[in-house]
């Protein structure tokens, strides 16, 4: 036999770390909409986990939006500071949609995750009602372009459909090792 190849090959360097992520939220949607006004904002209570380190996205259930309005994710605290917005977005259909926020949170505070439209009447937040006492909000008039600390009601008989990506602290999976021996032919 002829040996064709020996050799060692240790993987000192993942082959691939990656980011873990773990989500806290809103996941089970309603069946019911709601309709946004005009630079309105509406947000849910959701107290971040123990491991919680970094905001990565927000998810959110949505109805068809039947007009160009845009929409922004956003997230304020429980007592209505502003904390940060995505990027605006168009979305159209019924489903899931997702916008990217980055965020350091703190484990144990709520937050409040949620939507603000851009135009009147046309986007359809999804929502699910909660047995009582909902821990959603709402401002009836912020500024879609540039949000600032809002003035909250409680809305009492709903949960909006949204949820939170987030790094947990550790933050990446286990690194992959191993290595390759000898053969021969």
């Amino acid at each position: 036999m002829r040996r064709i190849a020996t050799f060692l090959l240790a993987l000192l360097l993942p082959l691939t770390a990656q980011a873990a992520t773990e989500y806290f939220g809103q996941f089970a949607t309603g069946g019911n909409a709601d309709n946004l006004n005009a630079n309105q904002l509406l947000c849910s209570l959701f107290t971040a986990p123990a491991d919680v380190q970094t905001l990565n996205s927000l998810s959110y259930f949505s109805q068809a939006v039947t007009t160009s309005g845009q929409l922004k994710g956003i997230v304020f605290s429980s007592t209505g500071t502003f904390l940060a917005a995505s990027a605006p977005f168009t979305f159209t259909g019924t489903g899931w949609a997702t916008t990217s926020i980055s965020l350091a949170l703190t484990a144990g505070t709520s937050y409040c995750f949620g939507l603000i439209y851009s135009a009147g009447g046309a986007a359809n937040g999804q929502y699910d009602f909660t047995a009582s006492g909902g821990p959603s909000k709402v401002q009836s008039s912020n500024n879609f372009t540039s949000p600032t600390n809002a003035t909250f009601s409680n809305v009492s008989n709903y949960t909006m459909t949204v949820y939170a990506a987030y790094t947990p602290t550790g933050g990446s999976t286990p690194a992959l090792f191993g290595y390759f021996s000898s053969f021969w032919w």
